[in-house]
């Protein structure tokens, strides 16, 4: 994860406690194959000029 979303979850206790259950969510269930998932990550980071 992006050290920024860390960041969030360290002050958040209340998010955090939720945020692997939420990535799981979408990451490991679903329709959509696991590849195009990580690919639309990168380019909604490269479109947004984030590091990722």
């Amino acid at each position: 994860m992006p050290t920024k979303v860390f960041a969030t979850l360290r002050v958040r206790p209340e998010v955090a406690r939720t945020a692997a259950g939420h990535a799981a969510a979408v990451m490991e269930r679903g329709t959509v194959p696991q590849r195009v998932k990580e690919l639309c990550g990168l380019m909604v980071s490269a479109l947004n000029g984030c590091e990722y």
